[in-house]
């Protein structure tokens, strides 16, 4: 049996899922900083090998038999099989930004990740490319969940200074962060922020940071702002560089705070359609591990129009 494994580790977490070569799904793995197994890494836990481990024996933990194995998004030199594992496996080079383009069924356009971490990706039709940011959150991913989370930290720090400062982000986020450490009383944020904290922690509160957007409060609301408007001013380098303001290609819009952030997205699509309107703005919903997939799929020559049909079929399983 020919199986596809993909594996999307990202800074928060990480997911793998197996399929055969027809499209059908036959198992999943996700391990996340919930999980508490201990896992650090500098890129987030999602990318620590014990993460990534985890995710993958659980997705090969239901399957026997598999002769040859396509692997993509993780080294195999990095990659820990069960040692019941006695099959072949072949490495695929699928970047990060060809996910994305594969799950929206396009070969060019500019892909806005905002998720842990954040990029903006450009590939024109007739094939240059340009990558620009996904450099960590200290040094760049402008508009990331990371920025947004450290926004709403910094944001409960004056909440108590004037009413014009005050937010509903001071009660949730603080809890948030009690309950990462698990720490009885007392508790206190300062000391919490002066240790050294896991990128994920802090890039999940972009999560509560979005709901209290929605509920009205406006200091969250400027937070989600000023970072899609810091990711406009990555995709309009982009833009720019690539010469594509008057081309009709999509925008394809990934990542957690992208896809699940109305408010996020929204000013996205406006900043950018002030620049190059004829960007047609889509965002794809399903998991990037599936991307990841779809791309080793027609690396390997496999019928994509049968492949891509049965991976949806069965992708209300995961």
């Amino acid at each position: 049996m020919t199986c596809l494994l993909g594996i999307d580790s990202g800074g928060t977490k990480c997911d793998a899922v197996l399929v055969d070569d027809s499209g059908k799904m036959l198992g999943r793995g996700r391990c996340d900083r919930q999980d508490r197994i201990g896992a650090r890494h500098i890129g987030g836990v999602g990318r620590a090998d014990e993460t990534v481990s985890l995710a993958v024996r659980e997705a090969l933990s239901r399957v026997e038999g598999i002769e040859r194995l396509h692997v993509a998004g993780w080294s195999i030199d990095r990659l820990s099989l069960p040692e019941s594992f006695s099959g072949s496996v072949v490495a695929h080079g699928v970047r990060e930004q060809d996910a994305p383009m594969a799950l929206a069924g396009v070969s060019c356009g500019v892909v806005v990740l905002a998720g842990t971490g954040a990029f903006c990706f450009g590939r024109t039709p007739d094939g240059r490319e340009l990558l620009l940011d996904g450099i960590g959150p200290l040094y760049g991913d402008h508009g990331g969940a990371y920025q947004i989370g450290l926004a709403g930290v910094r944001a409960c720090g004056r909440s108590t200074w004037e009413a014009r400062f005050q937010t509903t982000l001071a009660e949730v986020i603080p809890a948030a962060c009690k309950e990462f450490v698990g720490q009885a009383e007392p508790f206190d944020m300062v000391g919490y922020m002066l240790d050294a904290r896991d990128r994920s922690e802090v890039a999940s509160l972009a999560k509560l940071v979005d709901e209290e957007c929605q509920r009205g409060d406006r200091i969250a609301k400027h937070i989600l702002v000023t970072a899609a408007d810091d990711m406009f001013e990555t995709i309009h380098c982009v833009i720019d560089r690539l010469d594509i303001a008057r081309d009709n290609i999509p925008l394809v819009g990934t990542g957690g705070v992208a896809v699940h952030s109305e408010t996020y997205w929204s000013r996205i699509c406006e900043r950018v359609a002030s620049v190059a309107p004829g960007l047609n703005p889509i965002r794809t919903k399903l998991p990037p591990v599936l991307g990841l997939i779809l791309a080793t799929a027609a690396q390997i020559g496999l019928d994509m129009n049968a492949f891509r049909s049965e991976l949806a079929d069965h992708q209300s399983d995961l």
